[in-house]
């Protein structure tokens, strides 16, 4: 029987104000469990569209779903609406790769439950699928990655957007829950250029050491732009990188979550086929 989702908060050290909520999905047995880590995209959260999905099949075969709300969200306490918004504006790539490491820590440490730290793995979704790449280059801690449509760069952000940032400071995307919209400050572009190096995700990809399993949906506009080519080249021969004919960037899924669309259903079961090999089956 499986065991309900136990939740947790982490507090950054440096900054009380930033806080990491989570719900870990333990995997039935005794001893520590294998994991998988799961990280949401930028304006995502842990139970966005298609990821309470993937943690609840990931429980079901046997591994253990870390499931989170990065600190810079946006997502307040009541886990479903956009209330720190202060937060969301404030947010940079390595405010997320802090957060990462101290979840991971957390995953060491046993504070989060019987897990292996010998038996892990991530899983990214957009933006945090170039923020998994990025953390696993540097800490070298996982068995495997899983990617959906992951940023193959920091800062995509079109001309516009740039523009505002430039002029105004901010970018404001539009949102019928806000007369305002929501805030994203320019602090994201300094650290993109301030810290270039540390956050070349590129060059991230070849340091890895695991298996990679990378994929795209047909139509997703990254695909268009050849994100898929350039981290196939970066990752080299320890990936596997696929296209899911008829996906978008969400793999058919929007939130909330109103059905498994075929392209969903193709992309979960290819996700835990692999972390089952690499976590379950591996020596």
């Amino acid at each position: 029987m499986e065991e309900a989702p136990k939740a947790f908060e982490l507090l950054n050290p440096a900054d009380p104000r930033r806080v990491i909520r989570g719900r870990v999905h333990m995997a039935p047995g005794a001893g520590p469990r294998p994991w998988v880590l799961l990280v949401h995209g930028h304006r995502g959260f842990m139970d966005w569209a298609f990821l309470p999905e993937l943690a609840k099949r990931i429980q079901a075969a046997g591994i253990s779903a870390v499931a989170i709300n990065l600190s810079g969200s946006g997502i307040g306490a009541d886990l479903a609406e956009f209330t720190e918004l202060e937060l969301f504006a404030e947010n940079t790539y390595s405010r997320e790769l802090e957060d990462l490491e101290l979840i991971h820590g957390a995953i060491n440490s046993g504070s989060l439950g019987p897990l292996d730290p010998k038996r892990g793995a991530l899983f990214g979704h957009s933006r945090g699928g170039g923020m998994a790449i990025l953390h696993e280059a540097r800490f070298s801690a996982c068995r495997a990655l899983v990617l959906w449509a992951p940023m193959h760069r920091v800062a995509l952000f079109g001309e516009a957007s740039l523009e505002a940032f430039r002029e105004e400071g901010y970018i404001t995307y539009h949102n019928p829950f806000f007369d305002n919209g929501l805030r994203l400050n320019r602090s994201i572009i300094d650290d993109a250029e301030e810290h270039s190096e540390r956050l070349d995700i590129q060059a991230a990809c070849r340091r890895l050491k695991p298996p990679v399993l990378v994929l795209y949906g047909e139509r997703d506009q990254l695909t268009e732009i050849g994100a898929a080519d350039q981290l196939k080249r970066a990752l080299g021969t320890k990936a596997s990188v696929e296209t899911v004919e008829g996906a978008g960037h969400g793999f058919g899924s929007r939130h909330p979550l109103r059905g498994i669309s075929p392209a969903l259903e193709q992309s979960l079961g290819r996700t835990i086929a692999f972390l089952r090999e690499h976590l379950l089956h591996s020596p």
